[in-house]
């Protein structure tokens, strides 16, 4: 069931930049300043029981109308080719028009880079081509420079010269003073916890978005997302020894409790009750010296001894 909702959360981010930013997407893929995006859908691929993130339908003044596939990595899939290939040949016969298939990577973690699918029988090649966006290969200063109109700002923390406070906040300023791009603000900023510290940031991530769709990603250290982590590490350590110490704790007593019984008299309830408050180091003495003792006054008389 989590995979599933992770998934979903993972759609809907990409619903809300890609269809956002549509047209920004067009004209970065296919290289013409007058492309439009028609629109965007996630379609159910029958032969992948799965939807792919986007399908954006371009309008090229040149190359006329066309399909962008897209598929958003937190990590890289080294299978990835052969789902595009599956998912761009389906589009293709669905609706008859050419098909890009394109994988955006938010980080190089996860096994080795993509390849195509590619083979050869009988002297036939057969090859699946992908285009693969690297966001850590995008130059922040120019995305910045492209303004909102570019497709690829609320990713700019994961871009090169990006993950700092100055570039986000210069962005987000931007960004909300635009009644259309402000509402990719919030995703923006979830988005770029996991490479930046964004403490400052804090009081505008009020709300709920889920982001269990990047929980595969390993965050930077010292990023927000990174620091969250550590801390709920820190906890459940915390919580683990305490639990791990008070089981410690009650073993010790009941084994100090069955000492006394056995070579001195069974201790009354009281007196089980004194012996539950020792810390583990003074249990472990007294067990130490059951053996000397002769009476219960004397485990009392040690036990008081020790206040």
């Amino acid at each position: 069931m989590r995979n599933h909702e992770g998934r979903f959360d993972r759609d809907r981010l990409s619903r809300q930049v890609l269809s956002a930013l549509r047209h920004g997407f067009a004209r970065f893929f296919s290289g013409h300043p007058g492309a439009t995006a028609e629109d965007v859908s996630t379609p159910e691929i029958l032969i992948e029981r799965r939807t792919p993130d986007a399908v954006i339908r371009v309008k090229d003044p040149v190359h006329g109308e066309w399909l962008v596939v897209i598929e958003v990595q937190s990590r890289r899939d080294p299978d990835i080719g052969k789902r595009l290939a599956r998912t761009a040949l389906w589009l293709h016969t669905e609706h008859g028009l050419p098909v890009l298939p394109v994988v955006i990577h938010l980080s190089a973690q996860g096994g080795r880079a993509p390849e195509p699918v590619a083979f050869t029988v009988r002297g036939v090649q057969t090859r699946f081509e992908f285009l693969e966006i690297n966001l850590w290969e995008l130059d922040a200063d120019v995305i910045l420079a492209a303004g909102l109109e570019g497709p690829w700002w609320p990713f700019i923390a994961y871009t090169r010269g990006g993950g700092n406070r100055e570039t986000i906040e210069r962005l987000i300023g931007r960004a909300g003073q635009d009644p259309v791009m402000k509402e990719l603000v919030d995703a923006c900023l979830r988005i770029s916890r996991f490479v930046v510290d964004m403490t400052w940031a804090e009081p505008l991530l009020q709300g709920g978005f889920d982001m269990r769709w990047l929980e595969d990603l390993e965050p930077l250290e010292g990023s927000s997302e990174w620091k969250v982590r550590q801390a709920l590490i820190q906890k459940a350590t915390a919580e683990a020894e305490a639990r791990m110490e008070a089981k410690m704790q009650t073993e010790i007593v009941s084994i100090l409790r069955r000492l006394i019984g056995r070579f001195i008299g069974i201790p009354d309830a009281g007196l089980q009750a004194r012996l539950e408050t020792l810390s583990r180091e003074k249990a472990e003495d007294l067990i130490e010296l059951v053996h000397e003792m002769k009476s219960l006054d004397q485990v009392e008389a040690w036990i008081d001894a020790q206040a």
